[in-house]
């Protein structure tokens, strides 16, 4: 995380993938006291978020297969499980909806199902539906 001169926001760059950088000694170095990023980053999977994203509470259905992996290896601190049949559990995290989380959501596959918010179950149908468009044959 950085704050720029002329940015209004704070900036998330990965340093992984900077090839290149320029040492500038006549500038002054000033350090960003603006947010606490333990705290900025708590509510998240991930590192993608702006300032004013908010956490939303994300339930989610796992087949009783998978629930195991994900009771072990919790999605996120705040994980509590809501409910528990003979064929689905059902978990509840309180994150902010972004590109990392989905992709988590979408590397369980068939085994879960989004069942809120209403906005993260469009968005993951939606890269669902475009997925199996890849696979359709003419």
């Amino acid at each position: 995380m950085c704050k720029a001169k002329k940015w209004p926001g704070i900036l998330n760059l990965a340093l992984d993938r900077i090839i290149e950088f320029q040492e500038l000694p006549n500038e002054v170095f000033f350090a960003y006291e603006g947010i606490d990023f333990d705290r900025y980053y708590s509510d998240l999977i991930g590192v993608t978020k702006s300032e004013r994203d908010r956490a939303q509470k994300v339930v989610l259905e796992f087949t009783n297969e998978h629930a195991p992996y994900v009771m072990t290896k919790p999605l996120h601190q705040s994980q509590v499980v809501l409910n528990q049949n003979e064929k689905t559990t059902t978990f509840r995290i309180d994150v902010v909806l972004n590109y990392e989380l989905e992709r988590e959501i979408l590397g369980f596959g068939e085994c879960v199902r989004v069942l809120s918010p209403r906005l993260l179950i469009s968005k993951i149908k939606g890269r669902l539906e475009q997925n199996f468009k890849q696979y359709e044959t003419n």
